[in-house]
């Protein structure tokens, strides 16, 4: 199907056709509960707190002009590629991607297992679902690196990983952003909840190391 782009200084090059309309429609409900009861590590990490008051002004300090609190931002024109999202799965709000990316960072122990997991909701119809391009959820600690990607018009599905703290590492580093290319995305419910020792019934060992390309 073809795409008709128009630009906006703002938010982007944004989609005008009826597949776009239908991709930005409401989604239906979806419960927000954590899969396994624990406690959630990332505050706010539903976007439901909000720091941003009234129209974006680049010469506001940084601090003012980040979107969501506890989450740091940086994207083009100032924080024009972060906004804040009308379109949820969970709740109010979400966090809308242009170009550019939030992160934050996460307390940790070495060596227990966490899983890091988001939910995102894709506009990159020109980007392949096989490629390392288009929304992405990273994780950096102890001089490793996680990532997981996701590409294409695709409704909300959820990014995770498991993975082992690193020896000496306290606190770990997330990002979800988008690799700026031409489309955009929504993120929400982004988790990082502590496992037990001995992975569950069926989880697949490699989860629980860096993923390929890591640094050793």
């Amino acid at each position: 199907m073809c795409m008709n782009w128009k630009y906006n200084a703002v938010a982007g090059w944004l989609l005008t056709l009826s597949a776009a309309a239908a991709l930005a429609a409401e989604p239906a409900a979806i419960t927000g509960t954590p899969r396994s009861g624990a406690t959630n590590l990332v505050a706010n990490g539903s976007f439901e707190l909000l720091r941003a008051t009234g129209p974006r002004d680049p010469w506001r300090e940084f601090e003012e002009a980040k979107p969501f609190k506890n989450w740091n931002a940086a994207g083009p024109w100032m924080y024009g590629g972060v906004d804040i999202g009308r379109i949820a799965r969970t709740g109010n709000f979400s966090a809308f991607i242009s170009g550019g990316w939030l992160q934050r960072g996460v307390k940790v122990e070495e060596g227990k297992i966490y899983r890091i997991s988001c939910w995102v909701k894709t506009a990159f119809p020109d980007v392949p679902e096989e490629t390392k391009t288009g929304a992405y959820l990273k994780v950096e600690g102890g001089n490793r690196y996680w990532e997981r990607w996701a590409a294409g018009m695709a409704d909300w599905r959820c990014l995770e990983m498991r993975i082992r703290v690193p020896e000496k590492t306290q606190w770990l580093t997330l990002k979800v952003g988008s690799s700026g290319l031409r489309g955009w995305c929504w993120f929400d419910d982004v988790e990082v909840v502590e496992l037990p020792e001995a992975p569950t019934p069926g989880e697949r060992p490699n989860d629980l190391q860096p993923m390929p390309g890591s640094p050793s």
